[in-house]
């Protein structure tokens, strides 16, 4: 069985798909943690952000987490930062592909595997001319400027694409895809988007995530049937969504109703962006308004309110003029165009950026400096 519990983060952006030459800045956000890449290429992070150092931290105080943001040392010229499950991948301008955090099957692509945190970003040296990057559950996956997709990390459900179930710390091709713009990536479970709008999956199926009408683990990539006119891609927990190119989203899998296929979500439109997050989803609309649906909490928080299934699509309340959304497990992130970050849901180690760790049924600004 898939493990679950607060290992499953899930990223999206951790989650959301990533597409190419995507503008900063950009939100990412983990179980417990958050990251901003700026529009200067240098990266923000607050709460957990799995053992990275902050620029001008004292070393006695050098710790792995921090409840208002600051700059992380080591990295700059980023165009893209995605969060997994204790671990995070960061892509630079140059192409270049720099990882950190845990490495127990592998997902830093740079060491082998070995059971402990590595704080340091390092480059996955085996990676070049690389245009998006995700993280999921203890794997990782890199698009090419050539189309062809790489996977390496946990491969218990076929994750990788590569016909096995072996684990392995070494960037490997994904077979039989190419033409690959947009990809992302579960707990166990992956989704590729091609250029003519086809979405294609594998890995963890026991609740319908790939969309194939049936409960059963594929270890290689197949086509989602009746799915097309997609633009955009999402991976929760347990659940998938996709956007169309006009403006509709499409769900599947288990969100509180398992769904093996994909179906129209009904009650939104006009959607330019979506991100999925441990058991809950986010649409962006084209008005800037951000919505959500599912459960933030899974039934594992005292809060009555953050426990509610929310079946049809809610505004978030008090966001207007957002450009990027993400969510992780517990919380979520909006950027607004003005450049401010807002966040809601459980404030684990800070994770919200606000100072405190109290968790908020309603957005509240991270104190992120200009």
């Amino acid at each position: 069985m898939l493990r679950t519990g607060v290992l499953a983060a899930i990223l999206l952006t951790s989650l959301s798909s990533f597409s190419p030459a995507a503008p900063l800045p950009q939100v990412a956000a983990a179980d417990a943690g958050s990251y901003l890449v700026k529009g200067d290429g240098t990266l923000w992070v607050w709460g957990d952000y799995h053992g990275g150092e902050r620029a001008g931290t004292p070393p006695a105080e050098k710790e792995n987490t921090h409840p208002v943001p600051a700059a992380m040392a080591g990295l700059s010229d980023l165009v893209a930062v995605s969060v997994g499950s204790g671990h995070s991948i960061a892509l630079k301008k140059d192409g270049t592909v720099w990882t950190w955090g845990y490495n127990g099957e592998g997902q830093l692509g740079t060491r082998g595997a070995a059971d402990s945190r590595f704080p340091k970003p390092e480059q996955v040296k085996e990676l070049s001319n690389i245009q998006a990057i995700v993280a999921g559950d203890r794997y990782c996956l890199a698009l090419k400027n050539d189309g062809t997709l790489w996977a390496w990390g946990n491969n218990w459900h076929g994750q990788l694409g590569d016909g096995t179930k072996n684990s392995t710390s070494a960037p490997a091709q994904v077979t039989g895809l190419s033409d690959i713009v947009a990809m992302a990536a579960g707990m166990g479970h992956t989704l590729a988007l091609k250029k003519d709008g086809t979405v294609w999956a594998w890995g963890y199926n026991d609740d319908g995530e790939l969309g194939d009408g049936k409960r059963k683990d594929r270890f290689t990539p197949f086509q989602i049937p009746s799915l097309s006119g997609v633009k955009a891609v999402a991976a929760g927990s347990h659940h998938s969504v996709a956007l169309k190119n006009d403006g509709t989203v499409w769900v599947w899998g288990d969100q509180k109703e398992r769904h093996p296929t994909p179906r129209r979500l009904a009650g939104i439109d006009h959607v330019v962006a979506i991100s999925a997050g441990g058991w809950y989803s986010l649409a962006l609309k084209d008005d800037g308004t951000v919505w959500a649906w599912g459960s933030i909490a899974n039934g594992e928080e005292d809060d009555k309110t953050m426990n509610e299934v929310i079946k049809k699509p809610v505004q978030i309340k008090g966001l207007t003029g957002v450009v990027g959304i993400a969510n992780g497990l517990w919380h979520a992130l909006a950027l607004k165009k003005d450049g401010t970050v807002w966040g809601w849901g459980r404030n684990y180690f800070g994770a919200l950026g606000d100072g405190t760790e109290t968790s908020r049924r309603v957005p509240v600004r991270a104190k992120v400096p200009d």
